[in-house]
């Protein structure tokens, strides 16, 4: 199957610098978290939680832009360095994670994200425990991931576990819940059940 899921499961925050009224656009927001990560390092070192902050930050901008290539490179550099300082299950490795997640997504390299997506999911679940939004966010990237190798049945699933617990944890009322619905939805026409994937789609 084509990528006819969500393309982009994870969007870019909004950068903004308020309180001068000033609000920095994605490119300046990149600048300015490339610097501070330099200086970081330079003066707190790589292992600094405030520097492996940064590199997430500068992650997430990366990702929104569209520079997967450096945004993987930036992730991997995170998790390996977060692992040996922080634990593999600080907020700082788990951010990384899903940053990796993203770009692998991204690339087309759907079985990798897979694996990452399963992994994320089963610490997040532990850790942050399955009614946290994060928790539920991940279960909606790990169904993009097997929908786009086409296995459609077990990638429907996945998104009723999904907007399960969308629906509980975040309510109907929000975009994430709207936007699980029209994944499912994409899947169920897939499939040939037209009617139950126009049913989903006006919901949504």
């Amino acid at each position: 199957m084509t990528s006819s899921v969500n393309s982009e499961h994870h969007s870019a925050p909004v950068w903004s610098f308020q309180g001068t009224a000033q609000v920095a656009t994605v490119a300046e927001g990149e600048k300015l978290e490339r610097q501070a990560l330099a200086g970081e390092r330079r003066i707190l070192g790589p292992e600094d939680p405030l520097t492996l902050q940064t590199m997430t930050n500068l992650g997430f901008i990366l990702n929104g832009r569209g520079y997967y290539d450096e945004a993987e490179k930036l992730a991997r550099e995170a998790i390996e360095i977060g692992t040996r300082s922080l634990g593999p299950e600080s907020a700082q490795v788990l951010q990384a994670t899903r940053i990796l997640s993203v770009a692998l997504f991204n690339q087309g390299r759907y079985a990798e994200d897979e694996r990452g997506s399963r992994h994320l999911l089963d610490v997040e679940r532990r850790v942050l425990g399955p009614d946290h939004p994060d928790t539920v966010n991940v279960m909606d990237d790990l169904a993009n991931a097997i929908a786009d190798q086409g296995r459609l049945a077990e990638a429907e699933q996945a998104y009723r576990d999904a907007l399960a617990a969308t629906q509980r944890v975040l309510r109907l009322e929000h975009p994430s819940t709207a936007l699980v619905m029209s994944n499912l939805a994409v899947i169920l026409m897939e499939e040939g059940h037209l009617a139950d994937s126009e049913k989903l789609t006006r919901e949504a």
